[in-house]
């Protein structure tokens, strides 16, 4: 038993916490900031409990020692159904993994490209839009989850969500997309994603959409944008900002509507 959601606790034991959906969601947005690595739980609704869901860390060729990934517990959804109706699994994707500006330009660099620092910063910008995105290995695992519960015929609900910095996505297979994933390997489902994410980013290229510094300022609305662009046939994603994010992007309609105010006074004042 844990008082929070933790990462990686302990290598042969399940780390249990006994909290209610929102506080758990403050906890991982704590660990977003935080960690290093990914982690992943079942949270059970009826239990108001969070179960931790990962078997270890998934490590990229490309990402020198960051951990990009988790392998979840096939069998955990399985169990926990036997005590609720609804589970939602839950992961993160931490702002470490992110890649530096000198690490950016050391990649082109290998590639003997020079980059100027407004690029740099378009490619963080881009980065962190995509660390608001599910990756194929999401739906990998999503996929071999559901797989084992429709093989023991198990009625239940499950839902998928990422914790991001800016807010909250769910994702989904639609039965085409679930023969989809099953059908074919890693390298094609990713290539499908990234083919679709190419297509928004040279739409907004061409219609010359401002992107901010990669300092998790990216644009909720530019967020929602992308993570619609993946979705086709096979997968239906969507992005909930988190609200106290929401109002903090949104400063500018309140100083204009007390300008707005102080200048009414203002005039309203000169008639007397």
């Amino acid at each position: 038993m844990t008082e929070k959601l933790i990462v990686s606790p302990f290598p042969d034991k399940i780390a249990v916490t006994e909290k209610s959906e929102e506080a758990g969601i403050a906890d991982i947005r704590e660990l977003i900031t935080t960690s290093k690595n990914e982690e992943a739980w079942f949270f059970v609704h009826n239990l108001n409990a969070w179960f931790e869901a990962s078997t270890g860390q998934v490590q990229s060729f490309d990402s020198g020692n960051r951990m990009v990934g988790v392998y979840v517990n096939l069998g955990g959804a399985e169990a926990l159904f036997h005590h609720g109706v609804e589970i939602t699994l839950y992961h993160f994707h931490p702002v470490a993994i992110l890649r530096s500006e000198a690490e950016i330009e050391k990649t082109h660099s290998n590639e003997k490209r020079t980059l100027n620092e407004r690029t740099i910063k378009t490619l963080q910008a881009w980065e962190n839009i995509q660390l608001h995105m599910p990756s194929f290995r999401d739906f990998i695992s999503l996929a071999e989850i559901l797989k084992t519960l429709k093989t023991n015929d198990t009625q239940k609900k499950l839902n998928a969500k990422i914790a991001t910095p800016l807010g909250i996505v769910e994702y989904s297979l639609t039965e085409e997309g679930r023969q989809f994933v099953e059908t074919h390997d890693a390298q094609q489902i990713e290539a499908l994603l990234n083919d679709r994410f190419s297509e928004f980013q040279v739409q907004k290229l061409k219609t010359s959409t401002p992107l901010l510094r990669a300092n998790l300022r990216t644009k909720v609305s530019v967020i929602q944008e992308a993570v619609k662009s993946l979705e086709g046939k096979e997968f239906k994603i969507n992005f909930t900002p988190h609200s106290d994010i929401q109002l903090k992007m949104r400063p500018a309609p309140i100083r204009l509507a007390k300008a707005a105010l102080s200048l009414c006074k203002k005039v309203l004042s000169s008639f007397h």
